[in-house]
C-alpha cells in the first residue's frame, strides 16, 4: 500500500528531529561531565596551592634564619639571647647597609594573635637598638613556634632547651646549635604539619648539663 507523499516527508522529519535532540541531550550531558571535572581539577589545585604556600614561606624563613645564624658574632653590647619561653632569638651580624657594613641586631619574634602565629624578622642598627628597627619583614604564617638551643647532658646525648644567656661564663656566646619548630596550619582536611630544622655556629658554645 502507498502511503500519500505528504506523510512520508512527515515521518522523516519527525526522525531526525528526534535524532537531533538525542544528540543535543548527549552534547549536554557530556559538557556536563566535563564543566564538574575542570571544577573539581581547579579545587584540587587551589588546595594544593593554599598548602605549598606555607612550605614556601617555611623554606624561606629557613634560609633567613640560617644566614643570620652562621654569620653570627658574640658582642658584648649585643649578645645572642633566646627568651626563656622560645618566643625570641636575638643575634648580632655585619649587615651591608648604605655604602658600608655595619653591626646590626637581629630579631626573631614569633607574635600570636586571633588568626594564629606570625615569624617577623627584624634588624636593629648599632646605637638604636631600643627604637624602631630598622627593618621589619613577615617570614610566614603558622600555627605556633619556638627556637631552643642545643646543650650536652651527663650522658653525652644531645638535648634542646631554651632561655640562652650565653655560655654561662660571663662571656656572651653564640650557642653552637640552633633550632626552630613550628606548626604549620591545617589546610581543608589535612591535620597541621610539624616541622623542625637545626641550625649549626662553626665558634658556637656547646654547653654541658651540670649534674645536680
Amino acid at each position: 500500500m502507498w502511503l500519500p507523499i505528504g506523510l512520508c516527508k512527515s515521518h522523516k522529519s519527525g526522525l531526525t528531529l528526534v535524532e537531533l535532540l538525542l544528540a543535543v541531550s548527549l552534547f549536554a550531558a557530556l559538557m556536563g561531565a566535563v564543566a564538574g571535572l575542570v571544577i573539581a581539577a581547579a579545587r584540587a589545585q587551589a588546595s594544593w596551592g593554599r598548602s605549598v604556600e606555607p612550605s614556601q614561606q617555611m623554606e624561606r624563613a629557613f634560609m633567613h634564619l640560617q644566614r643570620d645564624v652562621e654569620a653570627a658574632q658574640p658582642l658584648f653590647a649585643i649578645p645572642c639571647v633566646l627568651s626563656p619561653d622560645g618566643q625570641r632569638l636575638e643575634l648580632a651580624r655585619v649587615m651591608p647597609h648604605a655604602a658600608a657594613p655595619g653591626w646590626v641586631k637581629v630579631v626573631y619574634r614569633f607574635v600570636p594573635d586571633e588568626a594564629g602565629t606570625t615569624l617577623v624578622r627584624e634588624e636593629f642598627a648599632w646605637g638604636a637598638l631600643d627604637g624602631e628597627p630598622q627593618r621589619s619583614e613577615t617570614l610566614a604564617m603558622l600555627e605556633q613556634g619556638v627556637f631552643a638551643f642545643g646543650r650536652l647532658a651527663s650522658d653525652g646525648t644531645l638535648e634542646w632547651a631554651t632561655d640562652w644567656q650565653g655560655d654561662g661564663s660571663g662571656t656572651p656566646m653564640v650557642p653552637q646549635m640552633l633550632k626552630m619548630d613550628w606548626t604549620l596550619p591545617s589546610v581543608g582536611a589535612q591535620p597541621p604539619l610539624s616541622l623542625s630544622r637545626a641550625f649549626r655556629h662553626p665558634a658556637g658554645a656547646l654547653p654541658t648539663m651540670e649534674t645536680p
